[in-house]
């Protein structure tokens, strides 16, 4: 105050350094963000996107007596795909190249990556952030990654249902011309709107040869379209392959196909097998007369491994009503009056497949049969009659044989008298029926004797 006696002062001036201050640029696909410390950023892509940011530079003094100017890292992550914590310190400067990441989510909804980006000055020289460092504020960017599509979807076939995700393999297995049906492909995934509409790539293979070998085709995942249905058939005689991979993607550039930049989820692959369908070679037809051998039916067809049932619809002929395997020879029998015909279905099997069956007949003729008449008797002793046989049963035109002579009519004249003579008939089949034999009689062998009376006068005629 006033009055008080002043001495020389001491002037003491102290500087102090500011905190470091940082900035960088993150690059995404939408654009760029200038970033500065003590602020926090976000940003959203797709998966697999590239986000590029540049190394961090700084407008802050770098006092020597603070150290050099360093920022530390730390990210944090629940993207499965990622290890979920990371840090790592580089120096400030000019000399060090943009990083670049394209981060993938494979979890089916959205996740975030969080960026801690701390600047220091290294006081002790460290390189790393300790106790004693001079701490600048922080950029904080949050990454949001938007999941990689999943689509789920439902196959059928005659053995049951499958349900099939994004990211497995599936395998079915199916006769020839089965029909399978796959359920249009839904999806639990977000569907952003920055990464554009859900569809579906479809590439199917095969070397089935009555299919093409390849076919792409693409498909919006949406919950109005309908089940596809195929009925593969396989005519190869071998078993035979369809692979289908499926592979959802967000088209971000509604190109309505898979292009560069669409985000890409895991595919589903499918393999259905397609047994071959089995065939048998259609038997020949065999025509017999009563009690003959038949041939043996021995059944063959492409397909190895191939079995055969059979059903027969006339067991009078001699076969059973139904079996397996070949059919060995057997006498073919008919005891009635008219041809009998047995139709003999058979069925090829083979891997659990049920081919088209093939029928063939075994016609049994009857032993043909008639009758034989002496139609004109023997009249003297020593003469001839005739002899007349009628079929009766078996299949026109006839044969007639009688005593070792044939003919067409069954008319024998001039037959002189005799004992067991044979006769038999002849059919149209060559069915010759059973020997008969027929006696022929004649009149016994006329006789006189003779008498005589003499006359008692010459002359008087009384002899």
């Amino acid at each position: 105050t006033a009055g008080d006696y002043t001495g020389l002062p001491i002037t003491y001036v102290l500087t102090v350094e500011p905190t470091p201050i940082v900035s960088g640029t993150v690059t995404g696909p939408l654009g760029s963000i200038p970033m500065t410390s003590g602020n926090s950023y976000a940003m959203t892509i797709c998966s697999g996107e590239e986000v590029t940011t540049s190394d961090a530079t700084s407008t802050s003094v770098d006092p020597s007596s603070c150290g050099p100017l360093w920022v530390e890292v730390v990210y944090n992550t629940t993207i499965s795909t990622l290890p979920p914590t990371q840090t790592y310190n580089a120096p400030v400067g000019t000399v060090l190249p943009p990083t670049s990441i394209t981060p993938e989510n494979h979890d089916g909804v959205a996740k975030t990556i969080t960026f801690v980006s701390t600047p220091y000055y290294d006081v002790d020289g460290s390189m790393t952030l300790t106790a004693g460092d001079v701490v600048g504020l922080p950029i904080t960017f949050v990454l949001t990654v938007e999941p990689t599509p999943i689509v789920l979807a439902t196959v059928t076939g005659p053995s049951g249902s499958i349900p099939m995700s994004s990211g497995n393999a599936y395998a079915m297995t199916i006769c020839s011309g089965a029909e399978v049906t796959t359920s249009d492909a839904t999806s639990t995934s977000v569907d952003p709107s920055s990464c554009g509409p859900l569809w579906v790539k479809v590439v199917y293979t095969t070397d089935i040869s009555t299919l093409p070998p390849s076919l792409t085709f693409f498909a919006p995942v949406l919950p109005d379209l309908g089940p596809t249905s195929i009925t593969p058939e396989n005519h190869d005689n071998v078993v035979k392959n369809i692979t289908f991979v499926s592979t959802p993607f967000y088209d971000v550039n509604n190109s309505g196909s898979l292009d560069a930049g669409d985000v890409v989820g895991l595919p589903i692959t499918f393999v259905l097998t397609v047994n071959p369908e089995p065939t048998v070679v259609d038997p020949a037809n065999q025509y017999l007369c009563n009690g003959a051998s038949t041939v043996d039916v021995i059944f063959s067809g492409p397909v190895s491994g191939t079995t055969y049932s059979w059903t027969n619809d006339n067991t009078s002929i001699g076969l059973p009503a139904a079996g397996n395997g070949d059919i060995l020879s057997f006498t073919a029998t008919n005891i009635g009056v008219v041809d009998q015909v047995a139709i003999i279905t058979v069925t090829p099997s083979a891997n659990g497949c049920v081919g088209p069956t093939q029928s063939f007949t075994i016609t049994v003729y009857p032993t043909p049969a008639g009758t034989i008449a002496i139609t004109t008797p023997i009249g003297c002793n020593g003469g001839t009659g005739t002899v007349t046989i009628t079929a009766t049963v078996g299949t026109a035109p006839f044969s007639y044989t009688f005593n070792g002579v044939t003919n067409s009519t069954g008319i024998f004249a001039g037959i002189p008298a005799g004992i067991g003579y044979q006769w038999y008939i002849t059919d149209a089949h060559s069915c010759v029926s059973l020997t008969g034999l027929l006696d022929v009689s004649e009149p016994g062998t006329l006789s006189a004797t003779v008498s005589s009376t003499n006359v008692t006068c010459n002359g008087t005629g009384d002899g």
